[in-house]
């Protein structure tokens, strides 16, 4: 009994010098160099179409040296960022204002900012990036967003455009940019809606005519021009996609 015992406690002994050996050997943990306060991505909104807006960012130098914000570059030219410093000593802190323009966005406009810094006793930069969403709440509604011809769908079509922040919505003209599709405003039957209507011409249609797309132009100041994707699936191809609108570029 007394052996058996002994031979736990020797593998005891053993599997403890083995996890402590383990545990030293561990790489160490490396320490956030910046912080972002109160958060490196941000939600906001809703914010109105045409909107200029701001929002605040701490950033926060961690590290144990002082640390420089070499570069700042954002990901749409409807946004800018304003730093009052780029030197930071350790655990000072600077404000980061991030003005931008809804413009004509529809959905969410979301974007980003790239802050290169370098820390003193480095040579190479290192790389922290910022987000930020805001759904956008447009002058409009549009029901759908975008419209889907081909084998098995209707070849007449429609779209309907509601105002949602002015008291009535005027809309000028509709067209298409490609010769298979037809596009006429309908009579308005109902005093808070416009229909406009599609017909896809398919005879003659081939997959490489380009990207198709409904353009409505209306009297509204906050997005006066709306566009609308034409996508097309036949048979024997693959279907014909137009490109998603690019968040944070008005149409």
């Amino acid at each position: 009994m007394k052996d058996r015992l002994r031979t736990l406690a020797i593998g005891a002994c053993v599997l403890g010098s083995i996890a402590s050996m383990c545990f030293f050997w561990l790489p160490e943990r490396r320490h956030v160099d910046i912080e972002v306060l109160p958060n490196a991505y941000q939600k906001v909104g809703p914010i109105r179409q045409a909107t200029k807006s701001s929002v605040d960012y701490t950033i926060c130098n961690r590290a144990s040296v002082p640390v420089r914000l070499v570069d700042l570059v954002t990901s749409c030219a409807c946004s800018g960022v304003e730093l009052s410093k780029r030197e930071l000593a350790p655990g000072e802190s600077v404000t980061l204002t991030w003005s931008f323009d809804t413009g004509a966005v529809r959905g969410s406009l979301v974007i980003s900012v790239m802050i290169a810094y370098k820390r003193e006793d480095e040579e190479q930069s290192r790389v922290l990036r910022i987000g930020l969403e805001a759904p956008i709440d447009p002058d409009y509604a549009v029901e759908p967003e975008r419209l889907e011809f081909g084998d098995g769908r209707p070849l007449v079509q429609r779209v309907s455009v509601s105002p949602r922040h002015i008291s009535d919505l005027r809309i000028d003209k509709a067209a298409c940019n490609l010769r298979f599709f037809k596009a006429r405003v309908l009579p308005k039957d109902l005093p808070d809606r416009q229909d406009i209507e599609v017909t896809f011409q398919r005879d003659g249609y081939y997959p490489d005519a380009g990207f198709a797309r409904l353009t409505v132009s209306t009297d509204s100041e906050r997005q006066p021009t709306l566009s609308v994707p034409l996508d097309v699936a036949v048979e024997n191809t693959s279907r014909h996609r137009s490109p998603e609108r690019q968040v944070g570029v008005n149409q």
